[in-house]
């Protein structure tokens, strides 16, 4: 399989800790975030949320760049 960066270069960053988003050739995305805090956790209702799954907190400029340059 191969992955392709799909996070805008401005927002890209040389180390880890930034959020980003990924496109694996088979049609999947990749997202690294962070945790979404306990506030947000309680807006989403946790039936929403599966148990091999977690909440996470990207910026939506992050989501903005990438349909911009779609």
């Amino acid at each position: 399989m191969k992955i392709k960066e799909l996070t805008p270069e401005q927002l890209r960053c040389g180390i880890a800790g930034c959020p980003a988003v990924f496109e694996v050739d088979d049609g999947k995305l990749l997202v690294i975030g962070k945790i979404a805090s306990k506030s947000s956790q309680a807006m989403v209702p946790k039936s929403r949320i599966a148990n091999d799954e977690i909440l996470v907190e990207i910026p939506r400029e992050l989501v903005a760049g990438i349909l911009r340059s779609e």
